[in-house]
């Protein structure tokens, strides 16, 4: 496994914001993205919108990723004939709508400031009729890096500015907001590739930022001694613990598969090491003394579950942004005259919509809570 998907499961903790109303996505949730490169390029990585979904197995929630590189809240470019976002926000029917403006605007510095919040206004009109919960997401803070890469000093004052028109639009709508530009500063290692656009690194610690500023924190955590005592735990429940003086077994259900530092500690153990297995397959080992202070487990398939919603994103990609769109949504598909396109597309579409819903049904499968039996043995 990749080190940089790893970090979409093992995060470390981030600085604290303002305490938020608890945040819940629930069954038939359906969550749209919508905004600039920050948006777009999720649909590609998928760390925000996995540590959403194993966050709350057992629901059935959909995502659709609607980012455009380039998009503002008042400027959105599009081919010849394509519909507007209107018309995807009745296709996509929004309960949830996380909303990344602010970058590109940002370019305009002082200046611009008060046209962005006119326009971050009208722009949340427009979300109104869907009565969807609305999370806002501010732009990172430009990232310094070393030469040929400019210093970005005077680009974070503005970045600043309509970091804080956005949190005004947020408090006095009552809005949800994420502060990715405090959330995201001072990392000892580089979190985007050219200062304004995430890495993956970037986007594991963005999408455990979202997770802090939602209130979905702290996450799953257990406590077990060998002696079979089972600690209050958070996010799963424990059942049948018991130890043979070799071998601790016991069963999980996950209520949820998100992770924090050091979830799992086990007290008791005699000296020496010791290996945890699911189903047969190692994922966590540590001594004694290294159980009793936690160790890190893996709590899922986190990174089957990613593959499979970037598999998933790839299909969406294809049906709202095909690459033919001249052919589909332009003049030529008036051609011959033809009056509402190729009546071909409308079927393709369909296919292409069931291809997606089939993968989502194996995505709720990975996230379903199920009952796991964990030993922990002792090598010999």
């Amino acid at each position: 496994m990749r080190i940089d998907w790893i970090l979409c499961a093992f995060a470390m903790s981030l600085p604290a914001q303002d305490p938020v109303p608890a945040f819940e996505l629930a069954d038939g949730d359906r969550v749209v993205f919508l905004g600039n490169t920050f948006a777009e390029r999720e649909a590609l990585n998928g760390c925000i919108e996995t540590a959403l979904t194993r966050r709350f197995p057992g629901r059935r929630i959909s995502f659709r990723n609607l980012g455009w590189s380039g998009d503002s809240v008042d400027v959105q470019l599009r081919p010849s004939g394509f519909p507007p976002l209107e018309t995807w926000l009745e296709q996509t029917r929004p309960t949830v709508v996380f909303a990344a403006f602010g970058m590109n605007e940002s370019h305009a510095g002082e200046a611009g400031i008060d046209a962005f919040a006119r326009a971050l206004d009208a722009f949340l009109d427009r979300l109104a009729p869907t009565k969807a919960r609305v999370v806002l997401l501010s732009p990172i803070r430009h990232e310094a890096l070393a030469p040929p890469f400019a210093d970005p000093a005077d680009h974070n004052r503005a970045l600043k500015l309509y970091v804080e028109a956005l949190r005004s639009a947020a408090a006095r709508r009552k809005l949800a907001f994420v502060d990715l530009f405090e959330s995201l500063k001072d990392w000892p290692f580089p979190l985007t590739e050219n200062g304004i656009h995430l890495n993956a690194h970037g986007y594991a610690r963005a999408a455990r930022a979202i997770e802090g500023a939602l209130g979905l924190l702290p996450l799953w955590k257990l406590q077990i001694d060998a002696s079979g005592k089972v600690s209050p735990a958070g996010g799963a429940a424990v059942d049948e613990p018991h130890f043979d003086g070799t071998t601790l077994r016991f069963k999980v259900t996950k209520k949820t598969i998100s992770m924090e530092d050091r979830p799992l500690k086990v007290t008791g153990l005699s000296p020496g090491r010791w290996v945890l297995k699911a189903g047969g397959v190692s994922f966590a080992s540590g001594s004694a003394e290294e159980w009793a202070m936690g160790v890190d487990v893996s709590s899922g398939p986190t990174e089957e579950l990613r593959r499979a919603i970037v598999q998933k994103n790839e299909l969406y990609f294809h049906r709202w942004r095909p690459q033919n769109a001249e052919y589909i949504y332009g003049t030529r598909s008036r051609a011959q005259g033809a009056n509402v396109g190729n009546p071909q597309f409308a079927s393709e579409f369909r296919l292409v919509e069931s291809l997606v819903e089939e993968r989502e049904k194996e995505i709720h499968a990975l996230v379903r809570p199920v009952a796991e039996t964990w030993e922990l043995s002792k090598q010999p």
